[in-house]
């Protein structure tokens, strides 16, 4: 058993299992469907299949933060086990959780002064702070320590690239991305916003495409840009979807911008806390890729 716990939320939009496999914690995010609670456990209350289905058909969803005192209970197990904890974050600037768990890390600090308890914001969502905290279960594997992997993870956190888009735009709508008329203007132009995560952990819209058949060669195109190594890059490669289409779709383009990747791109389905903001109608691609920057 490691001395250190390596923890994060239901947010990296993995699988319970592959979070198992690598050693991973995670505490899950809860959201309000049609009035009723379901715990975000990446499908166990709930499939993505049965959750887009009933956002396709009108049905209304609201994520609802983590809280300081779920954090807390969260964290106390491990540190009753004399364990470490590195617990890294959705991006703070999408969610409140991160200050959450700041606030009841330095609670618990007091309360157990021969423990180290950091909370480290991953600048990341959905599948690509998932890719994120596995490659960080490989450094930790490796059999660095403590203080050296809240190093590593500080230090590369701005090296994974996080490009969304959907088809949807009443849900960039809703979340204050998109304005009303932008939105008018892009279903009467055929033009969709293409969304990039920048250096605050914060999406920007980097472009507008015109016409749906054009968008995911036009993100496989992105990644030969902003990927390490550029067309050469054959690190880690995610994709995650709502839409069943759109994620083979983006996974074919990639593989054909990058025939060294073929049969070795992840897919995974967005989970409920994601899913609630970017709608039925979307997906992502995640890649290592050069360091954000202003």
């Amino acid at each position: 058993m490691h001395s250190y716990v390596l923890s994060c939320s239901s947010a990296v939009d993995l699988t319970p299992e592959l979070l198992h496999e690598s050693n991973i914690h995670y505490i899950p995010f809860t959201i309000k469907l049609d009035g009723r609670d379901i715990v975000d456990n990446m499908g166990g209350d709930i499939t993505p299949d049965v959750f887009y289905k009933k956002l396709s058909d009108g049905s209304q969803a609201v994520t609802r933060p983590i809280t300081e005192a779920e954090y807390t209970e969260y964290f106390r197990q491990f540190l009753e086990d004399s364990r470490d904890i590195i617990h890294v974050s959705l991006s703070s600037v999408l969610s409140g959780c991160y200050n959450e768990a700041v606030k009841a890390a330095k609670k618990l600090r007091e309360e157990y002064p021969n423990r180290n308890i950091e909370v480290i914001d991953s600048y990341s969502a959905s599948s690509g702070y998932g890719m994120f905290m596995l490659m960080a279960a490989e450094k930790r594997d490796e059999g660095i320590g403590f203080y050296e992997l809240t190093s590593w993870i500080e230090e590369h956190r701005l090296n994974i690239s996080n490009t969304f888009y959907t088809t949807d735009l009443s849900y960039l709508v809703r979340g204050g991305r998109l304005s009303k008329t932008a939105a008018a203007f892009g279903h009467m132009f055929n033009l969709y916003p293409v969304m990039n995560m920048d250096h605050h952990g914060n999406f920007e819209i980097m472009e507008r495409i015109k016409g749906r058949d054009k968008i995911e060669v036009r993100l496989a195109e992105i990644m030969k840009k902003e990927a390490l190594n550029e067309a050469d890059y054959s690190g880690p490669c995610f994709v995650c979807d709502s839409n069943r289409e759109y994620g083979e779709m983006l996974a074919d383009a990639v593989e054909q911008a990058f025939p060294q990747l073929k049969g070795r791109i992840k897919k995974f389905s967005f989970g409920c806390a994601i899913g609630t903001h970017v709608g039925p109608d979307a997906a992502a691609l995640f890649f290592v890729g050069k360091k954000r920057i202003e």
